[in-house]
């Protein structure tokens, strides 16, 4: 699960100069709207590790690292800048400091239950709030709850609009922030909702390396992958999720690659995904314990799926899903919304034709007898980001 084990993202072991350097926006393809009104700097902190960040500070007195996660206040913030100065921790500090992060850092929401506030400032975003919490409440069959702060609430997550998209990762005591600036739409609210939620990028997997690779140097700390501890990667690596960033993130020149897979042709998503994914479903379900009668994704034993008998649960780079039997499709079905093939990592398996929980498949393809890479070509193959 990408989940709340790991609240930042230790990566780089460098000894760090206490100088901040100055970045020129000009020269980062930020993939956040509204963050270049921020002055980007690079230092050292001491977290769960020594690593380097690019951080910026935002209107609402916020220190940002990773692109759009919250590291706390610049107190808190100066604090683990001066930590990382600190070269002579005996190893008894250094455990102990560990552990105390790590415990803070599992941060799920009591109760299955994101409680927020939208800032009385603010309710133009009450749309695009209550967009993204439709979308998540759609792929956790409704069991994660979302609800409005009551009067005297203290812990809470409060809706802002000041510049920047970013967030709060996960539960803490107090007020948290989730804040949607100018420019930041749907996707991205579903995108930082994930965060607050408990997820983090997919792009920055301890396992990441498999997948894809960084192509520009220096790599950018924002995408710095975590390490085993940090990342329990339970589920198969998803291009398609909506915490996944774009193939060109952080890169010099936009439009020019930044990431690229290792594993095609499943491909980076060439722009800021829209949909939340079946496995970023699966990864929220598992975190929180979620018990859906009608899952996305189908579970291989019987009776724990609604896959229609004529189809089966079959295991692909994206988990589970109900699949036709060789050389069938969808009965009477059309829409490419019910039924669809689609690229996997390894050949020779684009002729499967997938559909969605209780569609019935006995229905011939109408390209049968040709090339096997051709067979049921008349259903449309799709990337790997399907319906």
């Amino acid at each position: 699960m990408r989940s709340l084990s790991r609240h930042f993202l230790p990566f780089v072991l460098v000894t760090c100069a206490l100088l901040q350097v100055v970045f020129s926006k000009t020269t980062t393809h930020d993939t956040s709207p509204g963050n270049h009104n921020y002055t980007v700097k690079s230092t050292c902190i001491w977290d769960y590790d020594k690593r380097n960040v690019t951080y910026y500070t935002t209107a609402d007195n916020k220190v940002v690292i990773d692109g759009d996660v919250i590291y706390g206040t610049p107190t808190a913030f100066q604090s683990a800048e001066r930590r990382c100065s600190e070269r002579h921790l005996s190893k008894r500090q250094t455990a102990l400091e560990r552990r105390s992060v790590t415990v803070q850092k599992s941060l799920t929401w009591p109760s299955k239950t994101i409680i927020y506030k939208i800032d009385p400032a603010y309710t133009g975003l009450t749309p695009i709030v209550n967009a993204a919490i439709a979308a998540w409440k759609a792929k956790t069959c409704g069991k994660l709850i979302f609800k409005l702060a009551a009067a005297g609430q203290t812990n809470y997550v409060l809706v802002t609009g000041y510049p920047g998209c970013y967030t709060d990762l996960g539960w803490g005591p107090g007020v948290r922030t989730f804040n949607l600036g100018p420019g930041c739409d749907i996707p991205w609210a579903m995108h930082l909702l994930g965060h607050t939620i408990g997820l983090h990028h997919e792009h920055q997997r301890s396992d990441r390396d498999k997948y894809i690779d960084i192509v520009i140097s220096p790599i950018p700390y924002e995408l710095a992958e975590l390490p085993v501890g940090e990342f329990h990667n339970s589920v198969a690596y998803d291009f398609c999720s909506i915490m996944h960033f774009p193939f060109d993130a952080y890169s010099p020149i936009p439009g020019k690659p930044s990431m690229v897979s290792r594993v095609p042709p499943l491909q980076v998503p060439q722009k800021f995904p829209s949909v939340i994914s079946p496995l970023d479903a699966d990864d929220v379900r598992e975190l929180y314990d979620l018990a859906c009668d009608n899952p996305r994704l189908c579970i291989p034993y019987p009776g724990q799926n609604k896959c229609d008998p004529t189809t089966s649960c079959t295991s692909t780079d994206l988990g589970f899903m109900c699949a036709c039997r060789p050389g069938y499709k969808a009965t009477t079905q059309t829409n490419n919304d019910l039924q669809w093939r689609q690229l996997w990592s390894v050949p020779g398996h684009e002729h499967r034709v997938f559909v969605k929980p209780g569609t019935v498949c006995n229905t011939l393809c109408d390209k049968l007898y040709v090339d096997p890479i051709d067979v049921c070509s008349d259903v449309t193959l799709v990337n790997q980001c399907f319906p």
